[in-house]
């Protein structure tokens, strides 16, 4: 069973969203060491900060995957 998940495009590339914080809930800037402690603490690579919603996202890097097909299965199902 496959489970769903929250995804964002930013640029080219496409995350997963593991978390989300209201932008208020933070005293100061997320930068510096203390993004890479939030970073570690949520288990992320990055944090963007999201001005539509007024929201940090915390988010990991989706790899696409190509499937490119065997060609000797290909051939033999000829």
């Amino acid at each position: 069973m496959m489970r769903k998940i929250e995804t964002a495009r930013f640029g080219d590339e496409l995350y997963e969203i593991v978390k989300k914080l209201p932008i208020q809930k933070f005293t100061k800037e997320v930068t510096g060491e203390y993004a890479e402690a939030l970073k570690k603490y949520y288990g992320v690579e990055k944090i963007f900060r999201y001005n539509q919603t007024q929201e940090y996202l915390f988010v990991n890097l989706i790899e696409i995957a190509q499937i490119i097909p065997n060609d000797k299965q290909t051939n033999e199902s000829s």
